[in-house]
């Protein structure tokens, strides 16, 4: 009996250490943890966003290149006439 009498006080103890601990740490890092998750998903959007202007610059430069190209070639005709 007496070591339920020496457990319970330090089992409250514990439980509000326990608490404490929780509050004062875990949800601040739970917070930072979910904020970082957020930028993460945003950065991956914007990338994502990113990579579909590059791919519709390429092909207007590829299309650019073969005109100036089909330009060239019209012209080095003009120069030989």
């Amino acid at each position: 009996m007496e070591t339920l009498k020496d457990i319970a006080p330090i089992t409250g103890v514990l439980v509000v250490i326990w608490g404490v601990f929780q509050y004062v740490i875990l949800r601040p890092l739970n917070s930072a943890i979910e904020s970082l998750r957020d930028a993460i998903k945003e950065l991956r959007s914007e990338i994502k966003e990113a990579e579909e202007r590059r791919h519709e610059m390429e092909v207007k430069l590829t299309e650019i290149d073969a005109r100036a190209k089909s330009a060239q070639h019209r012209l080095d005709n003009l120069e030989r006439s």
